[in-house]
Order: structure tokens, then sequence, then C-alpha cells
């Protein structure tokens, strides 16, 4: 097959088939390209040798841009193989997806082609590696073959993902313009090597000291076990839901919702059942909630992160966590905050200090190098200001750039700064859960007033479980609203 010419090209498509999934230790087995021309091309480097020369050679003159779904695993896989992909170039169309369209239910590429090009991926090719290997003809039970495929079949699966890919970013060029997205799409862009590189440098990990935290976990979780069995009067598995509810007899009132049994009210499940997930717990003052919620944390830090993640995942003495820039196929979030996977450096407990502290020093800083955390002094607040574009707060920062905002809203509001009991409205719960965008029942949670759980069905039949503010609350938004002229349009 003679190879193209990418520099004659301002734009191509780029993907990897990989042996799995696991940066370091799996690899490249070929890779495809479509071009603007209408061209598609897929390459076997165990077959084609000279493939993976070629395409390295070819991106180290290239100038164009590099179109991914999912840019940061491919790039990451190729940088293992020797090919290095010029980041400043990559483009990845599940990012901008999200950036386009923060609400969907998925940000795989076959949903977005479903839905955007109204095409779909290649499917086929499930049914014949079932027909080679055995097995259901099903994603997840093929995948793991796909490498032990020829050439031949992996092919056209392999093309339209590329195709669908350049197709996709063809779309999204339109889209951004009359969205006028193109401020944040080049900010999310100009940011991405930046995360590739962290990811591929990984953290140091000390394995042995994680073994041991994972020992000490185990008496902390017998401890609060027999605590909660003592409240309790009997043995409780936290994980098991039908011993969670029998403990807390749930009951259902007229109107079909329910409440546990000191009266709190509790979550409905679709089926009409009580729900008690973690989300109801917390919202409890019972004190066996509290304590299965921590049990289970404790349990979550021993088996799924430190056991799971980090000794599961470390390759060598590293381990090397994915960053979800945005939204993508396997995670992330919506709001632009990231996220991390394989290990999930974001569930290091926060909320139980001593066992923050047992999991911490499983992680190493560089030799010669020292870990660092930086706070900016009230920067949310600070941009939060700038973006309510309020005229008297506007004049109140320059006026004082070092202004205390919480305690200017407390000012013309007459609310305290801060509370000084629960259920006190306070200015800082205010204006904090404005800049995240809490709901209504959220804030009168945080500020410790009156709030119930409530529900509704979607458009889709789907019961949506929300908390739901109480009058006192709800009249205290509405002055601070009322007062503050701007914040209301800015969370709508």
């Amino acid at each position: 097959m003679t190879f193209p010419q990418l520099g004659c090209y301002d734009r191509f498509a780029l993907d990897t088939e990989t042996t799995g999934l696991r940066y370091k230790v799996d690899t490249v087995f070929g890779f495809s390209i479509s071009l603007p021309d209408g061209q598609d091309f897929y390459w076997d480097i165990r077959e084609q040798t000279s493939a993976l020369q070629w395409l390295t050679g070819q991106l180290a003159f290239y100038r164009g841009n590099v179109i991914f779904a999912n840019a940061s695993f491919d790039i990451r896989m190729l940088a293992h193989m020797g090919c290095v992909v010029p980041m400043h170039l990559a483009h990845d169309v599940i990012i901008r997806a999200s950036l386009i369209d923060e609400h969907l239910n998925s940000y795989s590429l076959d949903n977005l082609a479903k839905k955007y090009l109204k095409k779909e991926k290649e499917s086929t090719i499930y049914a014949a590696l079932a027909g080679q290997f055995g097995g259901l003809a099903t994603r997840n039970v093929q995948m793991k073959n796909l490498h032990r495929a020829p050439s031949n079949i992996v092919a056209p699966y392999a093309e339209i993902d590329t195709r669908l890919t350049l197709e996709l970013w063809d779309w999204q060029e339109e889209e951004i313009k009359r969205q006028e997205l193109q401020q944040i799409i080049n900010f999310e862009r100009e940011l991405m090597p930046t995360f590739i590189r962290a990811e591929m440098r990984g953290i140091r990990a000390d394995l042995n000291y994680a073994e041991e935290a994972a020992d000490k976990l185990t008496p902390i979780i017998e401890e609060k076990q027999a605590e909660l069995n003592m409240l309790a009067g009997k043995e409780i598995n936290v994980n098991s839901s039908p011993q969670v509810k029998e403990m807390f007899e749930p009951r259902q009132l007229e109107d079909g919702s329910w409440v546990a049994s000191n009266g709190t009210k509790i979550g409905t499940t679709p089926k009409g059942g009580p729900s008690l997930g973690a989300e109801y717990l917390r919202g409890m003052s019972d004190p066996r909630a509290a304590a299965i919620l921590e049990i289970r944390s404790i349990i979550k830090t021993r088996d799924t992160f430190l056991r799971g993640h980090v000794l599961a995942h470390s390759v060598g003495d590293r381990v090397y966590p994915a960053i979800n820039q945005a939204q993508g196929e396997t995670g992330g979030t919506g709001t632009g905050r990231l996220s991390y996977q394989n290990p999930a450096m974001q569930q290091i407990p926060s909320r139980n200090k001593s066992v923050a502290a047992l999991v911490k020093p499983c992680f190493l800083p560089d030799e010669g190098m020292k870990w660092v955390d930086i706070d900016e002094s009230s920067f949310e607040v600070r941009i939060f200001a700038h973006l309510v574009n309020n005229p008297e707060i506007i004049a109140a920062y320059k006026e004082n750039p070092g202004l205390d905002l919480h305690q200017f809203v407390a000012d013309i509001t007459g609310l305290v700064r801060n509370a000084t009991y629960s259920g006190q409205p306070n200015a800082k719960q205010l204006n904090l859960s404005m800049i995240f965008n809490s709901g209504n029942g959220a804030i009168a949670d945080k500020m410790g007033m009156p709030w119930e759980w409530n529900s509704f069905k979607d458009n889709t039949g789907k019961l949506i479980t929300y908390k739901k503010a109480g009058s006192e609350a709800l009249d205290v938004i509405d002055s601070y609203h009322r007062r503050l002229p701007g914040v209301k349009n800015l969370a709508e």
C-alpha cells in the first residue's frame, strides 16, 4: 500500500487500535487515518512494519490539524511506541462535544455520530469476532479479541471510526461558530497538552506503604462496624440494601412518599419503593446513617482505591491516572472540574481526616521535588463578581481591590457573614451556593434550614428526586436575588 502525504491536507483524523487500555502496559497494533478527500486507511503495524515509522516521520513535519476522538489516549499510546504527536496541533471531538452541549447522556463517538451525523459506527465486527473466537457478539465480550483478529476484519471497523471523527469535527466547526464558542474551545485545546504530559509522567507511588495503609484500615473498619452494630442492636452489613432498609423501618405516607422510622423523608425508587441511597442517608440526623456512610467510605478507600486502583494499576513504582478534562465516554464532569481514573485521585477521602492522612503518603513527589498545595485567595468570588456584573459590586471592588465579598453582601442584605448557629441564613453560604449554582433545596440544606425531598417524572417517565426548599429558605433566597440583581441571570 502506498502511504499518502499528510502534508497535502489541512486536517486528518487519526485513531489507534490497541491490545488494551493501560498506558505503559498495552501497545498499539494498528492505526487508521481518514483524509478530507474521502480516503480512509488502516495499517496493522505487525504486518506493515514500516507504517508506524512513516507516521512518525509525517507527524514530525506536519502543520495542519490532527483530529482525535479521545486524543489523550491515542497520543499516550503512540508515544509509548515512540511516535510523537505534535500536541499543539491535536483536537478532540469528544471535548468539543461536551462544550457544545453539556447535557448529553453519552459522549461516545457512536452516540455523537448518531445525534449529529445520523450515522453509526461499524458493528458487524462483533459477529465476525464471535465467529472466530466464540462468545456473544457484543462489544463487551469481543473487544478483548480485536487484537487477535486479522487486519481485513479490523480495517472496516477502524476506518469508519476515523471517518466519523473527521466528519464530526467538520460539523462542529460550523456549530462552534454558530454558538460563538471559539474562545472556550481554544482555551480547552491549549490546556490539553499540559494534561497529557502530566498523564504520561504519572505519579510516583510507595506501593509497600499502600499495602500497609490498606491493612491499617481494617481494624478501623472493624471498630466502626462494632459501634454501628451496638446502635442497631444487631450485625449490619452496610453494603446490603435490604438490611439497611430494614434497620430504618421505612413507612409509606398517603401521598406515596416514604419516611424513615424517625420521620425523616427519604427517596422513592422508580418502582415506588423506599430509597435509602447515600444522598438520603446524608440528609438524616440518625447516627446510624452517618456510621453507615463512614464505614462504606473507609471500605471503599481500602478495597477500591488502595488495593483496586493504586496497587492494581501500578506500573513499576508509578501510577498513571487518566485526567478527564471534560465529559467523555468513560467519565468526567459537566462543570469544567477535572476528574481522574485508574486511580481515581479525587476519591482520596477528605471528610475523614485520619483516613486521608493515612492514604496521602502513598503518593510521592519525584526525587528532588516537593508536593505544593496552592490556593488562590478568593478567586471564585472574584470571578463570580465579574460575571454577575452588578454595578454596585464592581464599584466596591474598584474602591477596594481587597474587598471581602461575603462581608459586602452581608452589609447590603442585612445577613450575618458567617452563621453562628445551624439554620441561620448567612451571606457566605449564599454566595458560595450561587457561585456553584446550587439548587434552592441544596442551599437550604447547607444553611441548616428546612427542606424536604420531592420528586417529579421527566418527559421520559423517569422519576427525578430533588431537595425542595422550605418557605423560610425561599424567602431568604428571593431577598438575596432582589438585592443583588444579575446573580439569577447568571445562574439561568
